[in-house]
């Protein structure tokens, strides 16, 4: 009898390796924002692993389980061999290796996913997907902290206030929403900020105002494009109002400060 072609079930363990390259919270954040080679490589590197795994399933399935002894064989029959139990190394038991890397692949990723119900371990698992992305650490810092920034767009125009979202490391950033304190704009001679809009005596009026009572912060959020910012940087309103070289009359407080 013919040595059974074990090539088409190699598709098994890949296939395995790279739905735990995208379920697995730690493997998502990197996989999503790689090239399509270095997910290729990431699910080859996984399958390996599954693989590994699976073998030493199948070896402890196999010499304690008869259940699993008994199905093999089954498998071994249909398939035209001749063995009464199949081995370790048997045909079938190769298939079966494969195919249980195939099913370790989810369910290793869905288990070790379990500890993001733990708010430490998954703010953790967040940092360590952006700790080498200055502008993601920003944006991180002013959701969680309450930090005001400062964002500048290529158009001149700039907004101060708070990112209402954290980073999502499952997909390139292409917006930034945040709640506005100020908004204004840049000289295009002095790069001079000016500026226009407080935001901020809006939304403390929020709820004790009967003619906005209508509105809620969600009504102010601003969507900005990330191809368009030009710069973003913290921004600490104590610090503006002492240091800034603006004079007492054209602080944020009022309609029209400057800096």
């Amino acid at each position: 009898m013919a040595e059974t072609n074990l090539v088409p079930f190699l598709i098994f363990p890949l296939i395995g390796g790279y739905a735990y390259s995208v379920t697995w919270t730690p493997s998502l954040y990197h996989s999503a924002r790689e090239d399509g080679h270095r997910l290729y490589f990431r699910s080859v590197f996984y399958g390996f692993f599954l693989t590994s795994c699976a073998i030493c399933t199948h070896v402890i399935l196999i010499d304690q389980y008869a259940w699993y002894t008994n199905f093999l064989t089954i498998i071994s029959h249909i398939r035209g061999h001749s063995e009464v139990e199949p081995s370790i190394w048997s045909a079938p038991s190769k298939i079966a290796i494969l195919v249980i890397s195939f099913v370790l692949g989810p369910a290793i990723s869905h288990l070790l996913n379990l500890s993001n119900y733990f708010p430490r371990w998954k703010n953790f698992q967040l940092k360590q997907a952006i700790r080498h992305n200055d502008f993601e650490k920003l944006v991180y810092r002013s959701a969680k902290e309450k930090k005001p920034l400062l964002i500048t767009l290529d158009s001149g125009k700039l907004y101060v206030g708070w990112a209402a979202s954290a980073p999502n490391p499952e997909a390139a950033r292409k917006s930034i929403k945040i709640l506005p304190l100020l908004s204004g704009y840049r000289n295009t001679e002095t790069q001079r900020v000016a500026f226009t809009t407080n935001y901020h005596e809006i939304l403390t009026s929020l709820g004790t105002d009967d003619e906005i009572d209508h509105l809620s912060e969600e009504d102010f959020v601003v969507v900005l494009p990330t191809e368009s910012i030009s710069s973003a940087h913290g921004f600490d309103i104590v610090a503006y109002e002492r240091f800034g070289t603006h004079s007492a009359s054209s602080s944020p407080a009022n309609d029209n400060p400057s800096l």
